[in-house]
């Protein structure tokens, strides 16, 4: 099931893509009962922890693509500098374009997650299919579970509900 949602979710940010969806995901092993379940997982402060580690894994360790980064991203190296000050004592130019960097990814990774999380809070199942000789219109449902129960209540046979009922449990 979260196979199919993820699916259906449309990420292309600056630096990150839907691939980054998939590290947040698997972070937790992947598996997920339901919907709420992994919207709970989106909101627990242990991904905010795992955010900052995968934020700092993807800082170049370079000082070509480092320097070749910060060209066209000084804005972000400005930011980190507010936000997190500058080592006086023992200044070092790359460490300061990889705080940038850390900052940039920090950020997006906490842009994916809201989208995501705003993905989540507005999908809906859809049920096509034929119900005998009767076909049966996308009937929109908040939960996987309320679309079976339609089934259920709808299908004499359930257990041969693929049989009779070509059915596809789809995002509104």
């Amino acid at each position: 099931m979260i196979n199919e949602i993820v699916k259906g979710f449309e990420y292309n940010g600056e630096f990150l893509d839907k691939n980054d969806l998939w590290d947040l995901i698997n972070f937790r092993g992947g598996k997920f009962e339901d919907i709420n379940e992994l919207k709970d997982y989106f909101n627990d402060d242990d991904l905010n922890d795992f955010i900052n580690e995968l934020s700092d894994s993807k800082v170049d360790i370079y000082n070509y693509d480092l320097r070749k980064w910060a060209v066209d991203n000084y804005a972000y190296i400005e930011i980190a500098v507010d936000e997190f000050g500058i080592d006086q004592k023992s200044f070092d130019f790359h460490k300061l374009i990889m705080s940038g960097q850390y900052y940039a990814f920090s950020e997006e990774f906490n842009n994916l997650k809201y989208e995501f999380l705003n993905y989540l809070d507005n999908y809906k199942f859809m049920i096509y299919g034929w119900m005998g000789k009767n076909a049966i219109y996308p009937i929109e449902f908040d939960t996987f579970e309320d679309g079976w129960a339609f089934i259920y209540e709808n299908v004499e046979n359930v257990d041969h509900a693929y049989d009779d009922l070509f059915v596809e449990l789809k995002r509104g």
